[in-house]
């Protein structure tokens, strides 16, 4: 098992360049940041999961570039505060708070939680074992996004490259009973409707479908407020 002091070493590198522009390195560096936090998580006794537009980048490379990672942080009851078991295994890996996150040169974190509440799994990438949530969170939440929100063409976008990346290992039961009670099964039907075509999905168009969904009147029964 790895020293605190041979992790802050792996990390040095990374943490001086930064991720790579190519998404499919960048899925493998991500994954190799999230080895080697779940590592030093897992010591403290915590659990470490990667979840929100970061987890899209590993599940999709190139639909998505997130400027920080979104983690969630969970753990049994202490008499020391979660937050605070989070925070010293973060400062023995050499981050520091910066604003609402935590930096280490060229390297951001941001802690959105301390529990989660959807489904994950353990994931392998590059040789690296990272837990994440399942693909159809994010999915899901981009699908909602775009179809109740103002200025999200790119969810539409990042949607449709999901859904091609994920194609037959896609968990369309489970996304289906997510977007019904969140009012927005029109917004998956529209994009596969549009990937069916074989055209490639623009802004223009993603705007386009949105302006027709959002001029439908939204579903009275079985949708969340959002």
């Amino acid at each position: 098992m790895l020293t605190v002091e041979q992790r802050r070493l792996l990390l040095a590198t990374l943490a001086a360049s930064g991720l790579s522009d190519d998404p499919y390195a960048r899925a493998e560096q991500i994954a190799f940041l999230m080895d080697v936090l779940r590592g030093a998580f897992e010591e403290a006794g915590l659990r470490v999961i990667l979840v929100g537009g970061s987890a899209i980048e590993v599940w999709a490379p190139g639909a998505h570039v997130s400027d920080d990672r979104d983690l969630v942080i969970t753990g049994p009851p202490s008499p020391v505060p979660l937050p605070q078991r989070a925070a010293a295994v973060l400062e023995s890996l050499g981050f520091a708070r910066k604003g609402m996150g935590w930096a280490r040169e060229q390297l951001f974190l941001h802690v959105v939680g301390y529990d989660l509440d959807e489904p994950s799994v353990e994931a392998a990438l590059g040789g690296c074992r990272f837990e994440v949530v399942k693909p159809e969170v994010p999915l899901a939440d981009r699908l909602v996004g775009f179809r109740h929100w103002q200025g999200t063409t790119a969810y539409a976008l990042q949607a449709a490259a999901m859904l091609a990346a994920l194609g037959p290992d896609l968990n369309r039961e489970w996304l289906l009973a997510r977007l019904k009670r969140e009012g927005a099964t029109e917004a998956l039907d529209a994009v596969e409707e549009w990937l069916a075509s074989g055209k490639p999905l623009t802004e223009a168009d993603a705007e386009a479908m949105q302006s027709r969904l959002q001029a439908r009147k939204p579903p009275t029964t079985g949708g969340a407020e959002l």
